[in-house]
């Protein structure tokens, strides 16, 4: 089975002057490809640091980011943008859309910068839309939308350029209940589809939803155990 991500040894330090602050002292882990994986930890583990870095948003120290095979900590800036563009998609708790945008443009935004044909963004971006049940809202501005249909909408835009990964940052943070659990239904419908995802979550009843559950304590990986997906699957076979 082939991994998404693979980090090995994997350390960050900030520094101030000649002053390091470390917050990750060393992380290994592998996400294989398809595989959904929940990200838990208190503030202060890591995990924010540790999904900047799998975001390609910021870089390590040390150690090895190996995303779709490919060691990250060797691309140059623009090729680093470029990757990132192509190989992740996002989704975050505060859907970071843009309002001076119709939700059409909006998921058409990855595919401008990709430089991908006119026709063929319309057509993705259509299709996507219409797969979260946002085909109605294709020319309404985001501050028009309620906060599920945002998410909804950034959903669309993270499936845009058929990424290897999908990287979910607390995505029903900002929603109430039923909207959340929509959001988690779609989720699963993505991840039963082939898609590969990393969220971070607070949430416990992430662990019922997906197949592994890694635990960040004090920047290092404390646990991991089975979610509830894999224990179901064990259970039917």
């Amino acid at each position: 089975m082939t991994s998404v991500i693979e980090i090995k040894k994997l350390k960050k330090s900030y520094f101030m002057g000649t002053v390091e602050t470390p917050v990750l002292f060393g992380v290994d882990f592998s996400l294989n490809t398809g595989e959904y994986v929940a990200l838990m930890g208190s503030s202060g583990s890591g995990k924010s640091t540790l999904l900047n870095i799998l975001g390609m948003l910021d870089k390590q120290t040390s150690g090895e980011f190996l995303l779709d095979g490919t060691d990250t900590l060797k691309l140059s800036d623009n090729e680093a943008s470029r990757f990132r563009n192509k190989k992740i998609g996002f989704v975050f708790q505060s859907f970071n859309l843009l309002a001076n945008m119709s939700v059409l443009e909006n998921v058409k935004v990855p595919m401008f910068y990709s430089k991908v044909p006119i026709r063929e963004q319309n057509k993705r971006a259509l299709e996507l839309l219409d797969r979260v049940k946002m085909s109605h809202r294709v020319k309404y501005s985001p501050l028009q939308l309620s906060g599920g249909e945002m998410q909804r909408v950034a959903l669309a835009r993270a499936l845009v350029m058929k990424p290897a990964l999908i990287l979910a940052d607390e995505p029903t943070g900002n929603l109430d209940e039923k909207t959340g659990q929509d959001i988690l239904d779609l989720l699963d419908e993505i991840h039963a589809g082939g898609a590969s995802i990393l969220m971070v979550t607070h949430d416990p009843e992430m662990m019922n939803r997906v197949e592994r559950v890694i635990h960040l304590r004090d920047g290092l990986i404390d646990r991991e155990e089975l979610g509830g997906k894999a224990s179901l699957s064990v259970k039917t076979q």
